[in-house]
């Protein structure tokens, strides 16, 4: 990860108004905001198929 950092931080030499589309279209980001927001909805998962479900 060293020898690739330009790479990797290169989105935050962008205009700040390009950083919300990027972020919005990032698959992962996505997914993982949709499981976040989910939980943030619910108390928590009282058993392992629960969060199975959720995500």
């Amino acid at each position: 990860m060293a020898k690739d950092r330009d790479e990797v931080v290169a989105f935050h030499d962008l205009p700040v108004e390009r950083l919300k589309h990027i972020r919005t279209t990032n698959l992962a980001e996505n997914v993982f905001a949709t499981v976040r927001n989910r939980m943030h909805d619910t108390i928590g998962f009282f058993d392992r198929k629960a969060a199975q479900v959720m995500v």
